[in-house]
């Protein structure tokens, strides 16, 4: 480290050193507000070898989301950042078909888990202290949240098959939605 540098805070030597090699580069101490609107975010190429290595391991990753796991993490455990994929399936149709396709299929396995989960009820009651048995309500609430959680997923990822919306269609393929109609006595006026 310079001795310039030494003793002083971390954000402070940060700041100095990128004020250092912005000079070198011949910039501005300062930029306007106007000349920080208007600079482009350019995104760095992919690398060709990164690219490769990222395509091999797409076979892997599309299994692991399509068995549940979130792309997130199918990604990162295998050293990839999520932005280069999107970037990826944003260039090449048949990596985004493929993708696509995964997704599907995890609805599904979300779908069926939602089943699963209902149906366990292994851990639903415990025995207290005393030796009774009781309703263990973390447990309950816990498995709601996971339930609801997946049913959201699903209804906002595929709301055509998955949502909550009734279809009251007439033969003009509009959708026709009666509305209630309530019927009062009529007032009487005061006398």
């Amino acid at each position: 480290m310079p001795k310039h540098l030494k003793g002083q805070d971390s954000e402070k030597a940060i700041a100095r050193r990128a004020k250092l090699r912005a000079r070198a580069r011949g910039a501005p101490d300062r930029l306007s507000k106007a000349d920080r609107v208007s600079i482009p975010v350019i995104h760095r190429p992919i690398g060709k070898i990164r690219q490769l290595k990222l395509h091999a391991a797409l076979p892997e990753v599309f299994e692991a989301v399509a068995h549940g796991t979130p792309i997130s993490a199918a990604l990162t455990a295998r050293g990839f950042s999520v932005r280069t994929f999107m970037r990826i399936v944003g260039k090449e149709p048949k990596v985004a078909t493929q993708y696509q396709a995964a997704l599907d299929s995890m609805l599904q396995v979300y779908a069926d888990e939602i089943i699963t989960i209902s149906d366990d009820a292994h851990r639903d009651t415990i025995i207290d202290e005393k030796g009774n048995e009781r309703a263990d309500n973390e447990w309950i609430n816990r498995t709601k949240l996971r339930v609801d959680s997946r049913k959201w997923l699903l209804s906002k990822m595929k709301p055509e098959r998955f949502g909550d919306s009734l279809d009251h269609a007439t033969q003009g393929g509009q959708k026709d939605v009666p509305w209630p109609v309530l019927m009062l006595p009529p007032l009487d006026p005061k006398p």
